[in-house]
């Protein structure tokens, strides 16, 4: 409210300085001008000596003296009418054009649509997943709009990765690709997020968004990794200790370099892992379904984790067919989808298993979970259970 408020206050003091000068001037001056040539012609004539022909055409000129000057005021004044109706004009425009500006139609592309979005996005509930995902729909409709707006096209890319809609977080990359078809970092994303959305397989598909990327950028970090976790699930134990050490070659710091010092680590030769499950914080789930569960055929499962206290978006999460129960479900630090949103970056977590009916990672009617307590990141037990048979609630 306060920015639309500041709008209208810098519209009027806009205008002001339009329509001050009409004001200030007033309606007067014309006729003043006229009075005061009026009254100059008077003192020319008294000062003339009638007898004298001489002072005879001087009184004839300061005549039509007096008659060019009238002429010429009422033509100016004619004149100050129009422009005073123009300026009036304009500064009614004033405002009118600031919000054509700022409107969705406007030169702005919407900026006062934005900025209300990103107010709602400051302030949303982050346990409220129904609030989250409305707000994910507006500015899905807003991205489709405005296809070349990079940021927020990405933004929303990676906010549907975040929650595991990998489908739609692929369509906008997609997009954004036909609009920056040369940005590397776009190319690695897009990679990723098709890594991410087939299970963490290097498949065909996969393959070719992977090479996009590293022969754009050699030493993508991203890339680098998804090489090493796709060769350490193809059994490859070598090359995955190849590819995570280019990975920390490229100067990656903090909480990333350090797992990868562990994945490296881990799979030295010599040293016990025969899993190659890079190490850290993990998380193990046996997770199976009551017998009252009514599931619709090609129900999938979502086993994760997520900030106890902080955003409703996955820190580690698997999917598979519910058909694969009852399973044991490991979640680890390598399965962070964004940056610094991992099991290594919270200490307190709630794990989630919930059959989604639809396949849709978003609770719908119909879904069945289950939730443990609150579990503490330094004190992780041996293994969580988690029998899924309540009802989603929404």
């Amino acid at each position: 409210m306060m920015f639309y408020f500041i709008i209208v206050v810098l519209s009027v003091f806009a205008a002001a300085f339009i329509v001050a000068p009409l004001l200030l001037r007033g309606e007067g001056s014309d006729q003043d001008r006229g009075t005061l040539n009026v009254e100059l012609f008077r003192e020319r004539v008294a000062e003339l000596d009638q007898s004298d022909q001489e002072a005879a055409n001087l009184e004839i000129e300061a005549r039509q003296d007096l008659l060019a000057d009238s002429r010429e005021d009422s033509s100016s004044a004619a004149v100050s009418g129009a422009y005073r109706a123009w300026i009036w004009g304009a500064a009614f425009l004033v405002p009118l054009l600031a919000m054509f500006i700022y409107l969705d139609v406007g030169l702005g592309r919407g900026a006062i649509i934005d900025f209300r979005l990103m107010g709602e996005l400051k302030n949303l509930d982050i346990s409220d997943q129904q609030a989250h995902a409305k707000m994910l729909a507006d500015l899905g409709k807003r991205a489709a709009r405005r296809p070349r707006d990079g940021e927020l096209n990405f933004f929303l890319a990676r906010s549907y990765q975040s929650l595991g809609r990998h489908d739609e977080s692929l369509v906008v990359f997609q997009r954004l690709l036909n609009s920056f078809p040369n940005d590397a970092g776009l190319h690695s994303a897009y990679a990723e997020a098709l890594f991410l959305s087939q299970d963490r397989t290097m498949t065909d598909e996969v393959r070719q968004a992977v090479d996009k990327a590293l022969s754009m950028n050699p030493h993508d970090t991203s890339m680098l990794e998804v090489e090493g976790l796709a060769a350490i699930a193809e059994g490859r134990r070598d090359a995955a200790l190849g590819w995570f050490r280019k990975a920390l070659a490229t100067g990656v710091t903090g909480q990333r370099a350090e797992m990868l010092r562990r994945a490296i680590a881990s799979l030295e030769p010599g040293i016990p892992g025969a899993d190659l499950v890079a190490a850290g914080r993990t998380l193990s789930i046996q997770v199976s379904t009551a017998d009252t569960v009514a599931a619709a055929d090609g129900a999938l499962v979502f086993v994760y984790a997520r900030a106890a206290a902080g955003p409703p978006a996955p820190l580690a999460v698997q999917r598979f067919p519910l058909s694969a129960l009852p399973r044991t479900v490991v979640l680890n630090e390598s399965m962070a989808m964004i940056e610094g949103m991992g099991l290594a970056n919270f200490d307190e977590v709630v794990v989630i298993a919930r059959i989604s009916q639809t396949g849709d990672v978003v609770p719908k009617p119909g879904d069945y979970e289950a939730r443990s307590a609150v579990i503490d990141m330094n004190a992780i037990p041996d293994q969580i259970n988690l029998v899924i048979k309540d009802p989603v609630d929404l």
